[in-house]
């Protein structure tokens, strides 16, 4: 890992594959990723440095989802944290559809509002949102399958933010811990 010192582009039907937190190099902002129809895949087991936390953090790293939408796919429990330390910094832009697919946990954590505007698909995935603009200004968040959508929040969900729970036989659940007086 460690190779990438540039922006990153991964176009339709191609995929850039993560196995640790060292492959976008040095992780230091200069390492944008845009996906344009392709696959950013997060592999490996949670277990971060000494097994004790997430192994993919792109604290200074901010994704672009453009042309033809993109997906973040986590197998085999990968986990990806989107938080960003850079209070300027949008960690997710765009205004195409996100879809989030795989057995592992996709974070939003960022302290700095998304300026992501489009719809985000979760097909049997977990995804935390501890902030309410960390979804972006106005998607539409749907659950498909066995989906898990854990919003712990302080203020309300943007004015424009729609959850849809599609009715079926495998629905999904959201779990909402709000402690704000929105």
């Amino acid at each position: 890992g460690g190779n990438i010192s540039g922006p990153v582009i991964i176009n339709s039907g191609a995929t850039l594959r993560l196995k640790d937190n060292t492959d976008l190099g040095a992780n230091d902002g200069v390492q944008d990723v845009t996906i344009n129809g392709g696959t950013l895949r997060v592999d490996g087991p949670n277990t971060g440095t000494g097994g004790n936390g997430p192994q993919f953090i792109y604290k200074w790293t901010p994704i672009t989802i453009g042309t033809g939408g993109g997906t973040f796919n986590l197998p085999n429990a990968g986990e990806l944290i989107l938080a960003s330390q850079n209070a300027a910094k949008s960690i997710l832009a765009g205004s195409t559809k996100l879809t989030i697919t795989g057995s592992g946990d996709l974070d939003f954590t960022n302290a700095t509002p998304n300026t992501f505007t489009g719809n985000i698909d979760i097909k049997n995935h977990k995804v935390l949102i501890k902030q309410a603009d960390n979804i972006g200004t106005s998607p539409t968040v749907t659950l498909y399958g066995t989906s898990l959508l854990e919003l712990d929040l302080t203020t309300a969900l943007p004015s424009g933010a729609n959850l849809v729970v599609p009715a079926s036989a495998a629905a999904g659940a959201v779990n909402l811990n709000y402690s704000g007086t929105d």
